[in-house]
C-alpha cells in the first residue's frame, strides 16, 4: 500500500484477490469488496492500519 494510503475502490480495483481472473465482473468486484472489507476491519481491530480521509494506510 502507498504511503498515503488507498481508498477502498482503488484496492478493488487492484483485485489483490482475484486477480481481475473471474468471467463476470460484476461478481468479482462484489466478492472482491467484500474480502478486503473484512481484512481492513480486522487489520483495523489489530490498530495496524489507520483510516484518514477515506484512504486507509499502514499504521
Amino acid at each position: 500500500m502507498p504511503a498515503e494510503g488507498m481508498d477502498l475502490e482503488a484496492m478493488v480495483r487492484n483485485s489483490p484477490f482475484y486477480r481481475n481472473r473471474m468471467a463476470d465482473g460484476t461478481l468479482q468486484r462484489i466478492f472482491e469488496t467484500q474480502m478486503i472489507r473484512k481484512n481492513l476491519a480486522k487489520l483495523a481491530n489489530e490498530h495496524r492500519i489507520v483510516r484518514g480521509k477515506g484512504r486507509y494506510r499502514a499504521a
